[in-house]
Parts: C-alpha cells; sequence; structure tokens
C-alpha cells in the first residue's frame, strides 16, 4: 500500500511542477488547468486499476506504464512550450534576410570568415581577453573625452592619446598570432556603417582630429578679422572673407567666439556687426 502512495505522490508532484513551468514560459491559466486535469486523470487511472485488481480482472495491455505516460506527457508539454515560442514575422524574416543578403555581398571582409578564423579569434579573446578589453577600454574613454572636451587644444590632444591606445592595441593583437590579428581586424579595422562598408576606428579619430584642427584655425583667423575690421564688419560679409570654410563652420565658430565673451555682435538691419572685445 505505502509503495502505491508513493508512486501517486510522484505522479502528483511531477503534474505540479510541469503545470508550474508551463505556467512560467506563458502564464495562461489554460496551461494551469491542463496540469491539474492531467493530475487528476492520473489519479483516476491509479484508482481504477486498484479496482480491476480487487475484481481479479487485470489485463497487463491495459495496466497503467508510469514511464511511458510520464515520457508522453513530457513529450506534449514540450511540445507546447515550442508552440508558445514568438516566431518572427514575415516581414522581420524578410528584413533578416536582406541582412544576411547584404553582408554576403558586402566587400567587407569581416563577412565573409571561415569558420576556423572565427575559432582562432574566439580563442584568442578567450586568452587575452582582460588584456585587450583594458587597453579597449581605456582608448574609447580617451576618445569619448576628446569629443566632450570645451576647447579645440584639449579635444585634439585627448583624440591623439586615444590613437596611440589604438596602436598599442593593434600591436598587442598582432604579435600573438592569427588569432589576434583577426580579432582586432574585424572589430576595430573593418567596421561599416550605412554609410561605408568598411573603415576602421582609427579613421572615426583621424576625421575628428582634421576637423577639430580645422575649426581651431578658423577660431584664429575669424577673430583675427573681426578684430581687424575694428567693428565695420557685417556678419554677411565675412563669408566671403573666408572662403575655404563653410558657412555652417564660421556660423559655429562665431557663435563660440561670442560665448567666450571675445566678440560682441550689434544687431544691424538684417544681419549683425561684428565687434571684437
Amino acid at each position: 500500500m505505502k509503495i502505491f502512495k508513493t508512486i501517486l505522490c510522484i505522479i502528483f508532484s511531477i503534474e505540479v511542477l510541469l503545470a508550474i513551468t508551463l505556467f512560467l514560459v506563458n502564464p495562461d491559466v489554460m496551461y494551469v488547468v491542463i496540469g491539474i486535469i492531467f493530475a487528476f486523470l492520473a489519479f483516476w487511472s491509479f484508482k481504477s486499476s486498484r479496482k480491476h485488481k480487487k475484481k481479479g480482472h487485470q489485463n497487463n495491455n491495459e495496466s497503467l506504464n508510469l514511464d511511458s505516460a510520464i515520457k508522453d506527457l513530457s513529450t506534449e508539454i514540450a511540445g507546447k512550450i515550442q508552440f508558445a515560442t514568438p516566431e518572427l514575422t514575415e516581414q522581420q524574416q524578410r528584413d533578416y534576410e536582406a541582412v544576411k543578403e547584404a553582408e554576403r555581398m558586402s566587400s567587407n571582409p569581416k563577412f565573409h570568415r571561415t569558420f576556423e578564423e572565427e575559432e582562432l579569434s574566439f580563442d584568442f579573446e578567450e586568452k587575452w581577453g582582460s588584456q585587450i578589453h583594458f587597453l579597449e577600454s581605456e582608448m574609447q574613454k580617451k576618445y569619448s573625452a576628446a569629443a566632450q572636451a570645451q576647447d579645440y587644444d584639449t579635444a585634439i590632444d585627448l583624440a591623439k592619446e586615444a590613437l596611440t591606445l589604438y596602436q598599442t592595441l593593434k600591436t598587442f593583437c598582432y604579435q600573438k598570432g592569427k588569432g589576434g590579428e583577426i580579432y582586432f581586424q574585424d572589430i576595430w579595422e573593418y567596421m561599416h556603417n550605412s554609410d561605408s562598408e568598411v573603415f576602421s576606428y582609427k579613421d572615426t579619430i583621424d576625421r575628428r582630429i582634421a576637423y577639430w584642427e580645422e575649426m581651431r584655425t578658423l577660431k584664429e583667423e575669424t577673430l583675427s578679422l573681426i578684430a581687424s575690421k575694428r567693428g565695420e564688419l557685417l556678419q554677411k560679409d565675412i563669408y566671403s572673407l573666408l572662403p575655404s570654410h563653410s558657412k555652417n563652420n564660421i556660423q559655429k565658430i562665431i557663435r563660440e567666439l561670442e560665448s567666450d565673451g571675445l566678440i560682441h555682435r550689434e544687431k544691424k538691419g538684417s544681419t549683425y556687426l561684428l565687434i571684437a572685445k
């Protein structure tokens, strides 16, 4: 009798655990009800089997096979769990296929790595992760600080420090063999965006340094020009006097000079009179 009670407890425990699992995967009352129904059926089958034994009508083909029942139940629940997993919509599937096709047709080498090359890169990162991630973090911190700097001299200096760290990281990776070379290339040399299929992190920093150097020079030229005109220079006329610079950049520099307290703008008609302090 104790054996049958133990079996019954096991059946109920399994059913309750399965019901809880279904509820966590998909919190629908229906799945909890299904679990309870299965528990009730197991109990009912057990009682029915006991009654048949008391009456002496045992039938081996109709006896309850607990292992089989549990296996069938697990299969059914697994099927329901799989069914509950959200699938990609048709649009998402098309977008995914479009991305994969774009990568296949891209000239960027990172999209054409062999399995062996990817494994080499993975193994390298696993072995040297702490060192390379430290250098990467420091490099990005320097560049971020440069982008937030309040003056062009500071921005340029910080960006150049970021470039030094970039070269240090590259040297470290390349010295560790093919895996390090592939890792560095795919992360920092074979970058891509909607405007360019291939560019490096160094290219990005170099472009920003060039921009900041241009703006630094423009600021010096603009202030010198305004000072030389002794309060007689109109803003609408300054653009033709600085033909090698864009109008947007000149306007940005004028706002900076005014914010720095180096010039004063006085309204005159539809434009401004620029006066050096």
